[in-house]
């Protein structure tokens, strides 16, 4: 939980927090296009990328993997 400090004038400005700091971090990469992503696929990201792409499960995963330069 993020704490208050105070300023000379009285005004409360909320504490930087290593939470905050990281979101801060993720929002500005995806400004620039990068999105983060799990290594491992849930099971529901890949039947759905399966539905998506007419292809099997196991298809779908193999895709996933080879994305993120894992390969199976």
């Amino acid at each position: 939980m993020a704490t208050n400090t105070s300023q000379s004038t009285g005004d409360y400005i909320p504490a930087s927090d290593p939470l905050s700091t990281s979101l801060d971090f993720i929002e500005e990469l995806s400004k620039s296009g990068i999105v983060l992503s799990p290594i491992k696929p849930t099971e529901l990201m890949i039947k759905r990328g399966a539905s998506a792409a007419g292809v099997t499960p196991k298809q779908a995963q193999a895709v996933y993997f080879a994305m993120i330069a894992l390969g199976e």
